[in-house]
């Protein structure tokens, strides 16, 4: 009886584990760079800088720039009516590789509820309805800690909120500190108001819309638009109060695109309609309130326009050329000159999943941007 009574536990265990799936994604990429820069040696003699932290150059095609290890674990239980998703991400050159909790970019599990149109997630949260999806990628919820719920009240119509920790701010021994002060461990944390992040998702068929409000004092809206013969557009749009902008990290626009503006649109436009041809535009436009100066006296509006072109050659082998085009604000204090740097890059698929690059970063005005040239390599999997 006890042979049977282990059988059925055997069978009733492998019938859970192959309900079941995790699966474990990624890539690894690294590169070497070096800028002719003219920086001096040990006899006062120009030397030309080396670095092992960039994979490739470039604001269209470049990915963030730099090398790169990403390894993404996902679970799905039965009939993905549950999960846990976790990504480990380290940026930067390979001699100090790090393992620690600022690695873990999200760790969390979420859960579907009334006949899955209710949708619940708790943990250092991956935000999947409300992120936007334009060339910018805005979001208030990724890579912070706390928990959303996203209720579908029709297929194409998601509306949630978020409750995170991210945004309020921390006592210790009476002192008060800011959220974006010596990270997110600074004492007691005080509940209020800054903590809520609602959001709302629309898509149906060639259109989608997604924004998000967060109550510390900020707001993003992104539009997206499908058409039939290869044209694909998008527009963005970010604020935040300048008090917000001071206390706060609101999200990826915080950390790469908002600088010290409060207000940042983003457009995008791409053509795929001939065959192995790739032409993109996109655009950004930084606006900060007239009556702001920063520490340097600045009262900057910034500009930039971002023309590129692709062409695959062969199936194995692409082709592309970008240039970022920067237009400044009379009233800044520096240097006002336009200026812009091109960038003209090959890429060889050496075997499915493994790409080798080779690149240079031509400027324009090699005081503010450095010529440069590189090699990279990434392997997918």
């Amino acid at each position: 009886m006890k042979k049977y009574f282990l059988l059925a536990i055997l069978v009733g265990a492998s019938v859970f584990v192959s309900a079941q799936t995790f699966k474990l994604t990624g890539h690894v990429r690294s590169g070497i760079s070096t800028a002719f820069d003219g920086a001096k040696g040990e006899d006062n003699d120009d030397i030309n800088s080396f670095s092992a932290a960039t994979w490739t150059k470039g604001d269209y095609f470049g990915d963030d720039e730099f090398s790169r290890i990403r390894l993404d674990g996902e679970f799905f239980g039965t009939e993905k009516k549950f999960g846990a998703s976790i990504r480990y991400q380290y940026a930067g050159s390979f001699d100090k590789i790090a393992f620690s909790d600022k690695q873990i970019t999200y760790a969390n599990a979420w859960g579907k509820f009334l006949d899955q149109k209710l949708f619940v997630s708790g943990g250092r949260i991956k935000d999947m309805f409300f992120t936007s999806t334009g060339f910018e990628q805005f979001t208030f919820i990724t890579k912070k800690t706390g928990g959303y719920a996203v209720y579908s009240i029709m297929p194409e119509l998601k509306i949630g909120g978020a409750i995170v920790q991210d945004y309020l701010y921390s006592y210790s021994k009476g002192e008060k500190f800011y959220p974006r002060k010596n990270g997110y461990d600074n004492g007691t944390k005080e509940f209020g108001k800054n903590a809520f992040v609602g959001g709302i998702n629309f898509t149906k068929d060639f259109f989608s819309f997604r924004g998000a409000i967060a109550a510390a004092g900020a707001g993003y809206a992104n539009v997206n638009l499908k058409f039939a013969n290869g044209i694909k557009f998008s527009a963005e749009g970010i604020y935040q109060k300048q008090k917000t902008r001071n206390e706060f990290r609101m999200g990826k626009a915080e950390i790469q695109k908002m600088k010290s503006a409060q207000f940042v649109f983003v457009e995008n436009i791409e053509y795929t309609g001939i065959d192995k041809l790739l032409l993109g535009i996109a655009s950004y436009q930084h606006f900060k309130d007239e009556t702001y100066t920063d520490k340097d006296g600045d009262t900057l509006n910034f500009f930039s326009i971002i023309p590129a072109v692709k062409y695959n050659l062969l199936d194995s082998l692409s082709f592309s050329v970008e240039s970022t085009i920067r237009i400044f604000d009379s009233r800044y204090k520096g240097d006002t000159d336009t200026y812009a740097n091109i960038i003209p890059r090959a890429d060889f698929e050496i075997a499915k999943g493994f790409t080798a690059t080779v690149y240079g970063d031509i400027s324009t005005d090699t005081d503010r941007r450095k010529n440069s040239i590189g090699a990279g390599v990434c392997v997918v999997f």
